[in-house]
């Protein structure tokens, strides 16, 4: 009875407190140096394609910044190349000068300093790379917070811009790529761009302090209930998916979203391979509620349903008339062509916001989409 009423205590406590995001530290801002110019520029060396094993991730993010034309998505990055200060015919040194068969671009690099570098050598250096008609793009990265000044004939691309865009590709590159160490470190790496890219610092207020020092075992328990209540939900929804699909392989995924959602992602094999799946989404309640709130967002990829518009234009029909799945909630809905015009993604509420109503449509859901993929 004494654990019971200390556990309800502690919920009213914790309800009471308010926690500014991103207090976390990130593993580089651990390490001690991440803050100065060289150490990052290898790291984003590294994500750029400075090693074979590294996907390119944030090479991909850049070029959908430098030009939004590009399907990133469709280059074949075998050709590329990455040198880590490239030197000029005058002893100068560009920090990251990218080679590919589609493109070349050159980067100069600002966490600090302003922009006082040979910047004529550079684009000679650059143009000296081109010859086969490729794309030549001159960029200047640097955190918001830096006022370095922009240089004629080179495109200045702030971190916000450039995190932004990765941080909207990051879901389908998880799904893409086998997960390994490099996920991780990767996100980690975009955190500490952000980080990098404050003007200031929110710091943990004394009175978080102490409840978090008096409660330390009580929050460690509650952060294991947070991993045992993910597992149950990701099986109950894997299984409500089995039972439209059975004997069929589901791959599943776990994104962490902006505002703490969670997204479990569902990939039956019968679909594709990872390009169409179906998401159970919950999320902190939004009006000050205690309850979670809870959705689904499905994607379906044109080389699994080549008419993704003709199928967007079916479900606005469908809409119009009260006629799509009846356990969609007509209200507050998305349908939208994404990813180039290749991925057609629908989102919806369930006919409340609770778990029970949403696992109901979930398994609607999958029943339509199946319909449409496998006809």
């Amino acid at each position: 009875m004494r654990s019971e009423t200390f556990f309800v205590k502690f919920i009213e406590q914790l309800k009471g407190i308010s926690v500014e995001d991103d207090v976390e530290f990130n593993f580089f801002e651990l390490g001690g140096s991440g803050y100065l110019e060289n150490p990052t520029t290898d790291l984003m060396a590294l994500f750029m394609g400075a090693q074979k094993m590294v996907p390119p991730w944030l090479l991909k993010a850049l070029l959908c910044c430098l030009d939004d034309s590009l399907d990133v998505d469709e280059i074949d990055f075998t050709s590329l190349e990455l040198m880590r200060e490239a030197r000029t015919e005058d002893g100068k040194y560009l920090d990251i000068l990218i080679r590919h068969d589609e493109f070349i671009i050159g980067i100069e690099h600002k966490v600090l300093a302003d922009t006082y570098n040979p910047f004529p050598s550079y684009v000679s250096l650059i143009d000296s790379y081109g010859g086969n008609n490729q794309n030549l793009f001159r960029c200047i990265l640097k955190p918001d917070g830096n006022c370095a000044k922009g240089v004629d004939g080179w495109q200045l691309i702030n971190y916000s811009l450039l995190l932004e865009t990765a941080i909207r590709r990051l879901g389908s590159e998880m799904m893409n790529q086998e997960f390994s160490k490099w996920t991780v470190f990767y996100q980690e790496f975009l955190s500490h761009l952000k980080k990098l890219s404050e003007v200031s610092m929110d710091k943990v207020s004394d009175k978080n302090v102490e409840f978090v020092t008096e409660n330390f075992t009580a929050l460690i328990k509650s952060v294991q209930l947070l991993e045992m209540y993910q597992n149950a939900i990701t099986e109950e929804a894997k299984s409500v998916v089995s039972e439209v699909l059975p004997d069929i392989h589901i791959a599943t995924g776990i994104n962490n979203w902006k505002g703490y959602y969670k997204a479990i992602h569902l990939m039956p094999g019968c679909w594709g391979q990872g390009k169409t799946g179906i998401t159970l989404v919950y999320r902190p309640s939004q009006d000050g509620r205690v309850e979670a709130e809870f959705y689904v967002y499905g994607w379906i990829h044109s080389d699994d349903y080549p008419e993704v518009n003709a199928l967007k234009e079916e479900i606005r029909v469908a809409l119009s008339a009260g006629d799509f799945i009846p356990t969609a909630s007509p209200e507050d809905y998305e349908v939208s062509i994404t990813g180039k015009g290749k991925v057609l993604e629908l989102s919806f509420w369930g006919n409340t916001r609770s778990k029970k109503d949403a696992l109901v449509l979930l398994k609607d859901m999958t029943k339509w989409m199946d319909s449409k993929i496998r006809t």
